[in-house]
């Protein structure tokens, strides 16, 4: 089974990188890296991408922390994500 997520689903963000996909998961996991985040595992999506505009997506903190009910500690935690994709879709 797979699900393909909709960039008009709410609660998702889209940001547009300027690099190529490889180009752009190179520098997510070196910035992560940089911060000690260990990296379990990366799925190669070059195949299944499209032709033009790399695309950087994921499920926006506040909309995971009411579908999951997380409380208040769990749910700062996760928004180190938006700055993140920022500074890694800046030129």
């Amino acid at each position: 089974m797979t699900h393909e997520m909709s960039v008009d689903e709410p609660g998702v963000v889209t940001k547009l990188s300027p690099r190529s996909v490889g180009d752009t998961v190179a520098r997510l996991t070196g910035m992560l890296a940089a911060k000690g985040v260990k990296l379990f595992d990366t799925i190669d999506q070059r195949a299944a991408a499209r032709e033009g505009q790399t695309k950087v997506t994921y499920y926006a903190p506040a909309a995971l922390a009411a579908r999951h009910h997380l409380n208040a500690d769990l749910a700062a935690k996760l928004s180190v994500v938006d700055p993140l994709t920022d500074a890694l879709i800046a030129p």
